[in-house]
């Protein structure tokens, strides 16, 4: 499912996937995802509210990277609250260097920390 649309200087290179889109809920309760990070490109509104509703019916926590606001937004927030989640960020790239974070969560998932 392409929920913001492809943009147009990679459109020719992206196929849609003839397949239905897959039950993320159900895999992230099936292997029993704790916290999910969110790190869409920059722009992927539609996506990460999408993304985040799966999140939340699998009560897992969530870490926003991009500067879609859900951390900030009562909608969500109190959504997180409800179900005693944890959610952190609106933009961590920006406010923590997406530079820094790519090489500490490169190094978390060398080291096996995160999988």
């Amino acid at each position: 499912m392409t929920h913001d649309g492809v943009g147009k200087y990679v459109s020719h290179l992206v196929k849609k996937s003839p397949h239905s889109t897959a039950d993320i809920s159900g895999i992230l309760k099936e292997r029993e995802v704790d916290v999910v990070i969110n790190y869409l490109p920059v722009g992927s509104e539609m996506a990460t509210k999408w993304y985040v509703e799966q999140v939340l019916d699998a009560r897992c926590g969530l870490i926003n990277c991009i500067p879609v606001f859900i951390a900030k937004e009562d909608f969500w927030r109190n959504r997180f609250e409800e179900r005693g989640l944890p959610i952190v960020g609106d933009d961590i790239k920006s406010q923590v260097g997406a530079t820094i974070l790519h090489r500490v969560l490169t190094r978390c998932l060398k080291t096996g920390v995160l999988q």
